[in-house]
């Protein structure tokens, strides 16, 4: 805002100039004092709320009567990664926007992994030219890399990053972790925190380190744990892991306070954003879980604003801040009809109405970046024993059925000419990370538990934390079949059967997004996930494991291009020990 612009605002909150548009008729959600103005108006000016419920005779351009509806702020989702809808920002905001959505603190944390800074500020770029704030959380395992503190406060500044982005509290004594951490203080950001499955003692540790918050609680003794250190508690409601009902009723039942607690999404599907919201379906889940809704909207808007420190420009209807407001017909169903940005109206029953096209010529780094190694063939994708014939007892990844979190169990293999074989009675097939930047050309290896694969194999390029190639299955001729198949497709997954493509889904941008609209993108899901059928196997668990299930950062063990991860040791571990070997 210039000084003319600031002059007008003054002006215009006095009664002295016209407001540009005039909201009349409403029902005001009121944040600071969780309550509603019945009869409510609001004067905008310059794209900011200038008077609510002036004292004076209104004068306007234009004048809009809400027609009783509830006037509250533009929902902010907290912690999120646009990556996981597999969605350009362009797509996301198609289908984000119209439920309300008016900010967001994003993690690019995939996109960062994939192409470093030009990919951080490539989407950043994007989400500037669309109509929702956006702060950019800056990626932990991206600022990691870098060599002194001096660097990562230079790229913190020039991104003008908020908050360095979920920090593992497993990490947190790693020498790269204390630098950075040291980094985010001295350029007096916020840092996320990442907890999942911590006791007491570690979580205390976390907030010594500084982790300012933790979108990871699955029970009430997690979310009250980080509160009693200090942190805040990110509610998630997320695609793969929703959490929200679990926690909100404990927070009725054990009567919690809210003022340190918002929501989340974290992982948000395309097609679970258009069907059923963002953070809009979080204030759903906790009004029928308790939370009195003018509460649940306090938590969405003016607490996320609050613990990151731009409440003095969103997060409420109040002068000063940005007109950014939805208009709702019912407070309990969360039923958006409008939605507002800068007093702009950008969506409507469901529409958006903002027009834009993504066009991957405007961005050439985006393109062509799966480099596999050279040579590979199906043999790459054999785990070798050391001996002809025998069994081996392998360090299997166990899938649960639903959420992300791994076991770390035992099975014993058979050995043939010298390989070790998966065995589809058990449920234990091999499973390879591929290097797909062409830096290190590396190949990492491990079993996984209770895929149900029964036929062919799945590749796919877009698996946090790294986008490394993934693939799993039956057939080593298949596994190569599908890896050369994301390849060529430029990014994305396949699955082959009889050393044949069964099944395409592309993702050319960075090899981790689509380029097509949100209802595009899903139709493109729904046909991938239809091919997978011809599997056998079970493709909610295919699906994490392609996706976010092979972390690091995510216990209890993961996989990446230089093998098996046990995460609560934090080292790596042999494929498999103990091999028994046996003569003709």
């Amino acid at each position: 805002m210039n000084d003319r612009q600031l002059k007008e605002l003054i002006l215009a909150a006095k009664g002295k100039l016209p407001f540009d548009i005039y909201f009349y008729n409403a029902r005001i959600v009121d944040v600071y004092r969780e309550r509603v103005i019945d009869s409510g108006s609001v004067g905008i000016k310059n794209g900011i709320i200038a008077a609510v419920c002036p004292d004076f005779e209104p004068r306007a351009t234009e004048f809009i009567d809400c027609r009783g509806m509830y006037l509250a702020p533009s929902f902010i989702d907290a912690h999120m990664h646009i990556e996981s809808s597999k969605l350009t920002p362009f797509a996301y905001c198609e289908g984000a926007v119209p439920h309300g959505m008016g900010c967001v603190f994003f993690d690019p944390m995939q996109m960062s992994n994939t192409l470093g800074l030009k990919g951080i500020k490539a989407i950043c770029e994007m989400l500037g030219e669309m109509p929702i704030e956006s702060f950019l959380q800056l990626s932990s395992q991206y600022l990691s890399t870098l060599k002194t503190q001096d660097d990562i406060i230079d790229v913190i500044k020039e991104c003008r990053a908020k908050t360095v982005g979920e920090i593992s509290g497993a990490v947190i004594g790693n020498e790269e972790i204390i630098k950075l951490l040291g980094a985010a203080k001295r350029a007096g950001v916020k840092v996320n925190g990442h907890c999942p499955s911590m006791g007491f003692r570690d979580v205390q540790q976390a907030a010594c380190a500084g982790l300012c918050d933790d979108h990871e609680c699955e029970s009430i003794s997690d979310l009250e744990q980080r509160l009693a250190c200090g942190m805040a508690v990110l509610v998630r409601e997320g695609t793969i892991e929703p959490n929200c009902r679990t926690l909100c009723e404990g927070i009725v039942k054990n009567h919690i306070p809210t003022d340190d607690i918002m929501f989340c999404t974290d992982d948000k599907s395309a097609e679970d954003i258009k069907e059923n919201g963002c953070i809009d379906n979080a204030l759903r889940i906790a009004v029928k879980s308790g939370i009195s809704p003018v509460t649940a909207i306090k938590m969405a808007t003016l607490n996320v604003a609050r613990h990151y420190g731009v409440d003095g420009i969103i997060g409420s209807v109040a002068p000063s801040r940005k007109a950014n407001f939805l208009l709702m017909d019912s407070l309990e169903n969360v039923t958006v009809k409008k939605v507002y940005h800068q007093g702009r109206l950008v969506a409507e029953n469901g529409e958006f109405l903002f027009r834009h096209e993504f066009d991957i010529t405007c961005y050439p780094e985006l393109k062509n970046t799966v480099i596999l190694p050279r040579g590979l063939d199906s043999h790459s994708f054999e785990i070798k024993a050391g001996f002809e014939r025998g069994y081996v007892t392998a360090n299997a990844i166990e899938m649960p059925e639903g959420g992300i979190v791994t076991r770390l169990v035992k099975g014993r293999l058979e050995v043939s000419n010298g390989i070790v074989c998966g065995d589809t009675k058990a449920d234990i097939l091999p499973i390879f990370v591929v290097e797909r930047f062409g830096r290190s050309g590396e190949i990492g290896s491990g079993f996984i538990k209770d895929l149900g694969i029964k036929r062919g194999a799945v590749a796919a390029s877009f698996a946090q934390e790294s986008n490394n190639v993934v693939v799993s299955g039956v057939d080593p001729a298949d596994m190569l079949c599908a890896v050369k198949a994301v390849e060529a497709n430029g990014g994305g997954a396949a699955m082959a059967i009889d050393g044949k493509v069964a099944g395409l889904y592309s993702l050319p941008v960075a090899g981790i997004l689509s380029g097509e609209n949100i209802a595009g993108e899903i139709k493109a899901q729904k046909a991938f996930r239809e091919a997978l059928v011809l599997t056998g196997g079970n493709i909610q668990r295919m699906t994490a494991v392609l996706t976010v299930s092979l972390c690091q950062t995510i216990p209890e063990v993961g996989l990446t291009e230089k093998g098996l991860f046990d995460v609560t040791q934090q080292r790596y571990i042999p494929t498999f020990t103990g091999g028994e070997e046996f003569e003709e």
